[in-house]
């Protein structure tokens, strides 16, 4: 019965990386046993202490480099592997709700491994960018009938009233709401590719070079750190990710409610659809007084209604820029630093050091 080849589940095994890498190391480790029996032997014919106490230690990190790649090989076997199947086992189960739709796996999938905090991450990021799509096109929608209508004019006699002017002001608030999303959307897209940048290097590039060059003496430092590298971004960034769409998912309920209520009430007023012909055959002219004076006419019915909205606007953007600050910037650059922190001390445990002078724990 022929046993399984556990490498070759790793990715891009045979290639340059992946499980070809932790052959290359099983080599090299040979090879330095028989290079340190060779420097062993030397020292004691010609009794040399200093190559002596050299050959000993490299022994000895010999086995080390063993031990770490063996426990490499099955804690991180992308199925069977234990710290795998225990990071997969702490993907949260609570709905992402219009996140849980953007696929991870798939033809039109973002390549990301499904049921693994990886895909959760990025399906929870991925709805704060739909949201602010969303949000934004709405935006867009009411200042455009908010422009048009703060620049009617009423003509009295010797006087020209716009009597909606102040609703320019409205438009400038909106404005400047827009430039943050438009910023806030680009950052939440650079969170989603680095997701994917560590989905496609964390264990296919990082972590086997890091068990090359962690077995040959020259390179054990550079090595440690790469192996540190690789799982400090694999399990811990996005898991803590993951731990943010639980913390934060009901900081602005209900706020998206409001807002779309005061865009429904402005695009009640959109003169595009206020001279839209009617079905019995009406025409409405956009260069009609009459149908003008009837237009600001219904003003009247709705000012109460649009008084409301307007009131409640302030409340409403800042409920929903400051919320999505919090889970666009504030939260990822703290997932940032507690991944580094575990980095420099999964370093020191490889045999590496990663000073961080100013993140100390």
């Amino acid at each position: 019965m022929a046993t399984e080849d556990i490498l070759s589940h790793f990715p891009s095994a045979g290639g340059t990386t992946g499980g070809a890498a932790f052959d290359i190391a099983v080599y090299i480790m040979v090879s330095m046993l028989i290079l340190v029996g060779i420097a062993y032997l030397i020292s004691r014919v010609f009794v040399n202490r200093k190559l002596e106490d050299w050959a000993k230690q490299e022994f000895l990190q010999v086995f080390i480099s063993a031990a770490i790649v063996g426990g490499l090989v099955f804690l991180m076997h992308p199925q069977l592997g234990i710290i795998t199947q225990a990071f997969n086992s702490l993907t949260p189960t609570e709905d992402l709700g219009v996140g849980s739709v953007i696929p991870c796996s798939g033809d039109y999938g973002a390549g990301l491994p499904d049921g693994t905090p990886l895909c959760y991450a990025y399906q929870y990021l991925g709805g704060l960018q739909l949201q602010i799509f969303v949000m934004m096109a709405g935006i867009f929608a009411v200042n455009l009938v908010l422009d048009i209508i703060s620049k009617i004019a009423i003509d009295v006699i010797i006087v020209e009233v716009t009597p909606l002017g102040g609703l320019a002001s409205i438009v400038q608030v909106l404005n400047s709401a827009l430039q943050s999303l438009f910023f806030l959307g680009v950052f939440v897209r650079v969170e989603m590719a680095l997701l994917q940048f560590i989905n496609s290097t964390a264990l296919t590039i990082f972590l086997p070079i890091g068990v090359v060059l962690r077995t040959f003496f020259a390179t054990r430092r550079l090595g440690g750190g790469l192996i540190a590298l690789s799982v400090g971004m694999y399990i811990v960034f996005p898991l803590a990710i993951s731990l943010n769409a639980i913390s934060v998912s009901e900081m602005r309920a209900g706020a998206f409610d409001d807002f779309n209520n005061f865009v429904s009430t402005i695009q009640t007023l959109n003169p595009l659809t206020a001279f839209t012909d009617d079905p019995d055959g009406t025409t409405h002219s956009i260069a009609s007084p009459d149908d003008w004076a009837t237009y600001i006419d219904s003003f009247s019915e709705s000012k109460t209604v649009l008084d409301e909205e307007i009131a409640g606007l302030p409340e409403t953007l800042v409920t929903l820029v400051s919320s999505f600050l919090v889970e666009i910037v504030f939260l990822p650059v703290l997932s940032v630093i507690l991944t580094i922190i575990a980095i420099k001390e999964l370093a020191a445990l490889f045999g590496s050091e990663i000073s961080l002078a100013r993140i100390e724990v």
